[in-house]
């Protein structure tokens, strides 16, 4: 692109504390008036964040890609705040509020009315996706509306045709079919995505197109056609080549990553983990989340079950602040998955009854379905422990049949969690508390011989020499 070639010229490692203010302000108003995305604006948030007070006042474009930057990061009290520095006799204000994500059913629509009475024309920035393979679950959680899709349908087509133009009633099909999909009503999903893709192909909008490609993958997935999907992801990645939306490729190459430990294919997912993976300790952000559920799933097979509680631990207050129900739910699914296979049942059972909860209210049934034989097994444990319910039974149903079509999905790729005797895991808590030998002995009540037998079996289980190495390994582990 020739933007990005002009930038370059800007943004190299040496140039970029340099830049002026006026310069700044010139970069970024021509990404937010000529080249905006979402994405794009992330990819540059860390100069919205170099401008000061003077210069985004004096620039409301300026101040709405600042807002919009604060909502990415999660920081919603900061981007409400300078949202009310927006000039109030300006579109900037309800422009902006529309991308808000945390407001209300009630109040969206709202905002949608107050945008059509303004007569403004249908807008291409009005992000659907973030390019996420979602309409109802994109930049922002619409799940809530998937009840009301065909009951008022006149309505929301009305509404969606204020902010979309003549492209609302590809938007309504494609966000049912993904409702369809979800309550497992796959052949009627699928009949609408396949009828909407010749239309979406002719008119070349590749934010909608995405998705229901997206959708159809799935569906032929979860019904073992996996050999079907190779070819349409590569006709995912050459329409976004040819629109120019480069940016989505590292959601299309973490849903390669997620197929691939369907079809077992484990070296696929281990080189995805470690080379192209989202780091959680970097910038964090919003628009990576589909990318961090998939990196969970990476590190589920991986055993690594303490970064999988501190990547759930950040997620999980961003997602609720935003009221992303669809992402909370999956992220409680697989936290639960994690617990349970570190014999942890009492948080297991915690997380997943709050993924069932969430889910009999929004129909999330395929969330569950997706997780095969791990989540099969670990809704088997919660029925056995808290009864019989006809959801529940349908969950289990749904799951065993993900089980049955790919038995080798989510399978552990590290050696078997090692097996230390309640002594050893004494023994390694005091290790990981800095104790010394003599410590150890005294605490435990054992010889100094027992001790150092004991940190031997420990360090030959644990396949390490040090005790640091010890430690380390048992908690990535999750065994202390």
């Amino acid at each position: 692109m020739v933007f990005e070639d002009l930038l370059k010229s800007y943004l190299e490692e040496d140039n970029i504390n340099n830049l002026s203010q006026v310069e700044l302000a010139r970069i970024l108003s021509i990404i937010m008036h000529k080249h905006f995305t979402l994405l794009r604006l992330w990819k540059y948030h860390s100069l919205f964040l170099k401008l000061k007070e003077e210069t985004y006042l004096s620039n409301p474009i300026l101040l709405v890609g600042l807002v919009v930057t604060y909502m990415m990061k999660g920081n919603l009290s900061y981007a409400k705040e300078l949202i009310e520095k927006l000039p109030k006799n300006s579109v900037y204000p309800l422009y902006t509020k529309l991308f808000f994500p945390g407001i209300d059913n009630d109040e969206f629509v709202k905002l949608i009315g107050e945008y059509k009475a303004l007569k403004l024309p249908p807008d291409k920035n009005m992000s659907l996706t973030a390019g996420r393979p979602s309409l109802l679950n994109g930049f922002r959680d619409l799940t809530s509306f998937a009840k009301d899709l065909e009951p008022r349908k006149e309505e929301l087509l009305s509404l969606m045709e204020g902010l979309y133009g003549d492209e609302a009633s590809h938007i309504h099909k494609i966000s049912l079919a993904e409702s369809l999909f979800m309550k497992d009503e796959c052949y009627e999903a699928l009949i609408l995505v396949v009828s909407t893709i010749p239309f979406l192909e002719e008119k070349k909008d590749i934010r909608i197109l995405f998705v229901a490609l997206y959708l159809q993958i799935m569906i032929l997935l979860m019904n073992g056609q996996i050999k079907s999907t190779a070819p349409m992801i590569s006709h995912i990645i050459e329409r976004t080549h040819s629109n120019d939306m480069d940016e989505w490729i590292p959601n299309v190459r973490a849903l390669e990553a997620w197929i691939s430990m369907y079809e077992g294919n484990y070296q696929k997912m281990v080189k995805w983990l470690n080379s192209e993976a989202p780091d959680e300790h970097g910038d964090f952000t919003m628009l990576d989340s589909y990318r961090y559920m998939i990196k969970i799933r990476g590190y589920i097979i991986t055993q690594k079950y303490l970064a999988i509680t501190s990547l759930a631990n950040k997620l999980l207050p961003m997602l609720r602040a935003g009221n992303r129900y669809m992402d909370e739910c999956e992220l409680q699914i697989l936290w639960a998955i994690s617990d349970h296979l570190r014999g942890d049942l009492s948080e297991a059972f915690i997380h997943i009854s709050r993924a069932i909860e969430i889910s009999k209210e929004f129909r999330f049934d395929r969330l569950f379905a997706n997780e095969g034989e791990k989540v099969y097994r670990l809704l088997q444990a919660y029925k056995k422990k808290y009864g019989k319910d006809k959801y529940l039974e349908r969950l289990i149903y749904l799951a065993q049949r993900t089980l049955l079509l790919y038995p080798n999905y989510l399978k552990e790729q590290l050696p078997n969690r090692p097996s230390l005797t309640k002594v050893e895991i004494g023994v390694l808590k005091l290790l990981a508390d800095g104790r010394t030998n003599d410590e150890i002995c005294e605490l435990l009540d054992i010889s100094i011989n027992t001790t150092k037998s004991h940190t031997k079996n420990i360090f030959k289980k644990l396949n390490v020499d040090k005790r640091y190495k010890a430690v380390n390994v048992a908690k990535e582990h999750g065994i202390i």
